[in-house]
């Protein structure tokens, strides 16, 4: 696939306050030269290196080689086989990733039983993909999350409403959280529970679209929710949908929001402001994953997909997918 490329010039070192808002320096990276593009989701390598999952309109996996460099190199790693997408990414180990993909039948419904995870290594320096498991009590999977010094991974099933625990090296699954906090909202036009899911510290964090909320919940050393625990709410934010997120180390989370063309920072204490974009502007349209660069360079980099405002348009316009880098340092 052609591509093009907007080299990251100096980002300021200061955020610019506007109203409401403080906007951050942000600049693309990587641009597609196709509309209809819709990339999905974002993971780093230890080397720095970007992994960005498609969903539409192929079932591809594409590296962004250096980034934050002026001789960065994007290329297409693999296209998954029995699948018309890619969705969320996760390290389960140095250099290894576990990725989900979906089969769209006709009129963009899921064919039961076609979701896979499967297993992306670059270890040694060779690339390999393997089969983890058919997620069959899946409906439509989305965000995932490894659980440190163990096999599981944790994902999300935005229409189920539900969190499955998968054993990587077994291949078994088994849903482990069903709440009202995972759930789609009752009446939605477009019913989507949890998104985004994420561990950090003990506790796993998730992001549900109709609820505009972050969720956390502690969890076992093997990835199982602790007895008797119940979610607690992070914060709600003034938006209409939200998707997947990150955290930094000062424990903010930065929000995509889809259609509402924005990353929002929503702080432990619930406060929230928008630090990119609007509803009226490509900056961000359909922003729908982040992540935090991983080397000297770009640790305060936040690196954003999205898919080009392919599901509402920006002022009539629509864009090929992009990854925007934004610095997130500010004045601090």
């Amino acid at each position: 696939m052609l591509v093009k490329l907007h080299y990251l010039s100096a980002l300021c070192p200061c955020a610019l306050a506007v109203g409401a808002k403080t906007l951050f320096p942000a600049h693309n990276v990587f641009q597609l030269n196709e509309t209809g593009t819709w990339l999905e989701n974002i993971a780093v390598r230890a080397n720095g290196d970007l992994l960005v999952t498609m969903l539409s309109p192929i079932a591809s996996l594409y590296t962004l080689k250096r980034p934050y460099s002026a001789t960065r190199e994007f290329s297409l790693l693999h296209t998954f086989e029995n699948a018309t997408g890619l969705l969320g990414i996760t390290e389960t180990s140095n250099d290894n990733f576990a990725i989900l993909s979906i089969q769209l039948g006709n009129g963009s419904s899921p064919a039961p039983g076609s979701s896979t995870i499967w297993g992306v290594s670059f270890e040694h320096e060779a690339f390999k993909t393997r089969k983890i498991a058919s997620l069959s009590d899946v409906l439509v999977p989305n965000g995932i999350t490894s659980i440190p010094n163990s096999s599981a991974v944790l994902l999300s099933d935005s229409s189920g409403g539900t969190i499955t625990r998968c054993d990587t090296i077994t291949g078994t699954c088994e849903i482990v959280l069903k709440r009202t906090e995972t759930e789609p909202a009752p009446g939605n036009v477009e019913p989507t529970g949890i998104n985004g899911i994420h561990y950090r510290d003990g506790c796993i964090y998730w992001s549900n679209s109709n609820l505009v909320s972050i969720f956390r919940m502690p969890v076992d050393k093997e990835g199982y929710p602790i007895a008797e625990a119940e979610p607690e709410t992070i914060g709600k934010v003034d938006a209409l949908f939200i998707d997947d997120f990150a955290e930094d180390y000062a424990e903010r989370f930065y929000i995509a929001t889809g259609t509402n063309n924005t990353i929002v920072e929503l702080q432990q204490d619930g406060s929230s402001k928008v630090v990119a974009g609007s509803l009226t502007e490509l900056t961000v349209a359909g922003s729908t994953a982040a992540a935090f660069g991983k080397t000297i360079e770009d640790s305060r980099i936040l690196y954003v997909t999205t898919n080009g405002a392919i599901k509402a348009s920006v002022n009539g316009k629509t864009e090929p997918a992009k990854i925007v880098a934004i610095d997130t340092s500010g004045c601090v």
